[in-house]
């Protein structure tokens, strides 16, 4: 047993443990405690005592001077998929996109498990047939040399190689409809805190990545660095889970919008839809045009509405008399632009306003006036509202 490797597996071992015991009983803020968050704070703690078992493993492993590789026959694998899982059900859910999850356990779970008892089943029958005991290390490791064991290897490292692209591309989908669904929902602070949840998508690509090319290499040296910089990347991952915590809740609204235009509405009738956060029903057909003008009357009302605090998408359709879907088709379609674009570009069309009126007033007030409740989220619109090619309201 070498010292790095003895160093290496043992901190492992011991930062995940603690990371599985601080997500599962330490609570980090004022928050009521919410089922749905404590759940995904589980998915990452199970996550991590999967780590802790495969730590343990390989130390058993090198203790009894066999090489910790064998576990890549089958159980690395086993819980390289397991992580996969338990990982993209954690992110998905911070970012409520929670929908088909039934199927998603089916896909992933139903070879899995299909697998891992041929698997058990075959070192039983193995056993049995050398009158061996089947807790015996030195009979598990001659198990792997096996054919039958070799096919199941096989299988099992397809299924990983499918479940990681499902996985890669479901986060990524997912990341993707909650950035849409937050711009068309939320404005503001609210836009900008939410966007801290992409940090956990990183860390998701980094940390499987760094896995996968381990996985390949199966080279001692590099082994305990990638595994030192991956336990370094949970970490983080876990820190910034258990510090959005507020941002989740005031996202919460997402797990019921939904962004279906094209089957929801068409460019020329909108139906009559129930708006389940209002309970307000549109009896009548409105066209398109209609809804414009509902539009550019409320964002030339004298006492601007855009310049609300933490306003919703939900709140100006409920002004309007018409739902939020039907708002938000207009804005994408006709306007070219999501609802956090158009409360934004209203708001620093307001400060442009305010320099001309008022050339004493500083940045601060400038910001204040115009809605922004502070100086760097108001550069930061601004910037980007006012740079080249940038979407105009079209109110005439």
């Amino acid at each position: 047993m070498t010292f790095l490797e003895t160093i290496s597996y043992s901190a492992g071992g011991s930062i995940c443990l603690a990371m599985a015991v601080i997500l599962i009983f330490i609570k980090f803020d004022s928050f009521p405690v919410n089922a749905a968050y404590r759940r995904i704070k589980l998915f990452l703690a199970y996550s991590a005592l999967i780590e802790v078992f495969v730590d343990i493993c390989v130390l058993t492993l090198l203790a009894c001077g066999e090489s910790f590789f064998v576990l890549d026959a089958f159980i690395v694998p086993l819980s390289y998929s397991l992580h996969l899982y338990l990982m993209t059900r954690a992110i998905v859910g911070l970012m409520h996109n929670v929908e088909k999850v039934q199927f998603y356990n089916l896909l992933c779970f139903t070879p899995l498990t299909l697998i891992t008892l041929f698997y058990l089943g075959g070192y039983i029958y193995y056993g049995l047939e050398k009158g061996s005991s089947i807790f015996s290390l030195r009979e598990y490791v001659s198990y792997n040399t096996t054919p039958w064991a070799s096919i199941c290897s096989y299988l099992l490292y397809g299924v990983v190689f499918v479940e990681l692209a499902i996985c890669l591309y479901k986060v990524w989908a997912g990341t993707k409809s909650y950035l849409n669904k937050l711009n068309n929902f939320y404005s503001g602070n609210e836009v900008i805190n939410g966007e801290r949840m992409i940090r956990i998508s990183y860390c998701f690509f980094a940390y499987f990545f760094l896995a996968a090319i381990d996985f390949i290499l199966s080279n001692d040296t590099l082994d305990s660095l990638f595994m030192a910089i991956n336990t370094l990347i949970f970490i983080l991952f876990v820190i910034t889970v258990c510090n959005l915590q507020d941002v989740y809740l005031s996202t919460m609204q997402l797990d019921t919008f939904k962004i279906d235009k094209l089957k929801a509405l068409n460019r020329s009738k909108f139906a009559a839809v129930k708006n389940e956060n209002t309970s307000l029903v549109q009896t009548k057909e409105v066209g398109e045009s209609e809804i414009m003008k509902m539009i550019c009357d409320w964002q030339a009302r004298r006492d601007k509405p855009f310049l609300k605090d933490s306003i919703l998408i939900a709140d100006v359709a409920c002004e309007l008399g018409i739902t939020e879907v039907q708002l938000s088709f207009v804005l994408n379609h006709s306007m070219q632009m999501n609802f956090n674009t158009w409360i934004n570009t209203l708001r620093i069309e307001e400060s442009k306003q305010a320099m001309k009126e008022n050339e004493l007033l500083n940045v601060s007030e400038i910001a204040s006036l115009s809605g922004f409740s502070d100086l760097s989220t108001f550069s930061k619109v601004f910037k980007k509202i006012t740079r080249p090619l940038q979407s105009k309201i079209i109110c005439i």
